[in-house]
């Protein structure tokens, strides 16, 4: 593998487990701490396996148009990702005994997940930045 792919796919894991991790922890999806991580790291590596296989035709475009492309995306999942939270596009759901809770709204909230990590794991740094930061 290049360095460059690595240097994407850790940069895009890292990001992707934080925001797992804040979307299940404001939505109370999970109780316990650990199964938070877990669930968090195992729903990041889903998502970058399944962008990297979508994203593949934007290899095949030059360096510029992905890098444009890229941001483009990237501020559209941000942005996706922030609606989710807002007060007007938030669900209410009932759990088991009868109590309501306001979480994120789902279809938001990932679809901008997977636009950022598909932004993040197909937008090339100039050379010389990558390999002064890995090396």
């Amino acid at each position: 593998m290049r360095p460059a792919l690595i240097y994407q796919i850790c940069l895009t894991f890292i990001i992707q487990f934080l925001l797992w991790m804040l979307l299940f922890f404001y939505s109370s999806y999970v109780g316990i701490a650990s199964s938070l991580i877990l669930l968090s790291m195992g729903w990041s590596i889903m998502t970058i396996v399944v962008c990297l296989f979508i994203g593949y035709p934007l290899r095949f475009l030059s360096i510029n148009k992905r890098n444009y492309i890229s941001i483009i995306l990237s501020f559209l999942g941000l942005l996706m990702f922030a609606l989710a939270f807002m007060p007007i596009f938030l669900q209410r759901l009932k759990n088991g005994s009868n109590t309501e809770a306001n979480v994120p709204n789902f279809m938001f909230s990932f679809l901008g997940l997977f636009l950022f990590a598909v932004s993040t794991l197909h937008f090339y740094l100039p050379d010389k930045s990558y390999k002064k930061n890995i090396w």
